[in-house]
């Protein structure tokens, strides 16, 4: 089949929810969302081991919280995503040692306040093992989760190459009279405008904004390259879910959620069914 455009591509992402299935399923869990402790608990585990199952098996509880944080911490047998694929040996050790002496409340504490992405950035970025593309996420999460109102702007977006490279895709599809330079906001702009009256993900009480358009240039580009389809993230959060090693009480609420979710996607965009 031909590929999908950028545009075409980017309402099915929003639509499905594949986005960043990860924000929808922690919005819609309440046991989840609704404990503040636990949620930020899971947060500190997900973005350490970018890991749904090991997030949710170390922040269950909080009397078992930073034991099982250490022995994941210094395991090989809990995974971790790919994009944490150094959060482990010495290097997660350090980590552990150094987020535990800080604390939950004092970590979280300078993230709860509306800030720029790239002031937020700066906070995590002090934090032992932590590098920009992960403070990135969190800034992102920290916004999509409403625990506080982060403002993206486009140099935010092209910190890394993923989606400068969509942009450059898409000023050749379009056969676009567009210079280097201004490459970056004209894509952002080119979405937005096209797109932006779409809500947003998980919440849906905004349209999307400059870090939705960075998702979907990021996608897009990936999926021209046949790596990514409409629907794989949502079943990876899935799978990720279904680890032996982490199975645990939240993981099957979790799974519960999201299997709800599935079929809301299924009956909404059915194509999903058959990628």
């Amino acid at each position: 089949m031909p590929k999908l455009g950028c545009l075409a591509f980017g309402k099915l992402l929003i639509e499905s929810k594949d986005l960043d299935p990860v924000y929808v399923l922690t919005l819609e869990n309440k046991d989840l969302y609704e404990d503040k402790r636990r949620l930020k608990r899971w947060l500190l585990a997900y973005w350490s081991f970018y890991h749904m199952g090991t997030a949710s098996w170390i922040a269950e509880k909080e009397v078992t919280f930073w034991p099982r944080f250490e022995a994941a911490a210094n395991s090989k047998d809990y995974p971790r995503c790919t994009e944490r694929r150094y959060f482990r040996g010495k290097a997660a050790s350090k980590s552990y040692d150094y987020l535990k002496s800080i604390g939950i409340d004092d970590l979280f504490s300078p993230l709860e306040r509306d800030q720029s992405c790239s002031s937020l950035m700066k906070e995590v970025g002090k934090w032992y093992g932590f590098g920009p593309w992960i403070s990135f996420k969190v800034a992102d999460m920290i916004d999509a989760l409403n625990l506080a109102a982060i403002e993206f702007k486009t140099e935010d977006v092209y910190l890394f190459d993923s989606p400068l490279e969509g942009a450059r895709r898409l000023r050749q599809s379009l056969s676009a009279n567009v210079s280097d330079s201004d490459l970056p906001a004209w894509a952002v702009s080119y979405i937005l405008s096209k797109l932006g009256h779409l809500k947003a993900p998980p919440s849906m009480a905004r349209n999307i904004d400059t870090q939705e358009a960075e998702t979907v240039l990021c996608k897009w580009k990936s999926y021209t390259n046949n790596s990514y389809h409409i629907g794989e993230d949502i079943h990876s959060c899935l799978k990720s879910l279904q680890h032996p090693r982490t199975k645990c009480q939240l993981t099957e609420s979790l799974t519960q959620t999201w299997s709800q979710q599935l079929e809301a996607c299924y009956t909404k965009i059915p194509q999903l069914k058959t990628t």
